[in-house]
């Protein structure tokens, strides 16, 4: 199975960081770009046998997540949201996670029993460590597996899983 480190991982690659860099610079949403990056992640894991297969909005149990993968022991439905410029102002943040589009995200999985749930939030740059720790823990039953010194200030990518 991927794990929420392999897809860190692929995203804190130099290569890869450059583009958030320049997002930021750009008051635009781009959450289909890391999308389409998470769709080449799974497919090189597929080709390399960590997935069995992995879908595009699929329906489950009555709702689309972005994405769903499976191995033979695991099924994992992510919702992803992407926080660009104008959210990513700390004095924002709090509200975006606690009222916003990341909550909608929470409520959503919440509804999907027996799979695992996972959500994640690329924010460019990287908030605050003050504001992030305001947003990490916040969604009871949900645990966060993001370490924030991990992340260069191109990038955070917020992860919970349940």
């Amino acid at each position: 199975m991927i794990t929420l480190d392999h897809i860190a991982n692929h995203f804190r690659d130099v290569s890869i960081l450059a583009r958030p860099a320049v997002f930021a610079e750009y008051p635009t949403q781009v959450e289909s770009w890391f999308k389409g990056e998470l769709i080449l992640l799974l497919s090189r894991a597929l080709q390399q046998g960590l997935i069995n297969h992995f879908e595009i909005e699929p329906l489950v149990q009555g709702i689309r997540p972005d994405l769903a993968m499976a191995d033979d022991n695991q099924h994992v439905v992510m919702e992803l949201k992407c926080g660009h410029q104008s959210y990513n102002q700390d004095r924002q943040l709090p509200n975006w996670f606690h009222n916003g589009r990341v909550h909608q995200g929470f409520v959503r999985l919440n509804e999907v029993r027996d799979l695992g749930r996972w959500i994640l939030v690329f924010m460019y740059p990287k908030p605050s460590e003050t504001y992030w720790r305001q947003v990490a823990e916040f969604h009871e039953g949900w645990h966060c597996e993001t370490n924030y010194a991990d992340y260069p200030v191109e990038l955070l990518i917020g992860s919970w899983r349940r």
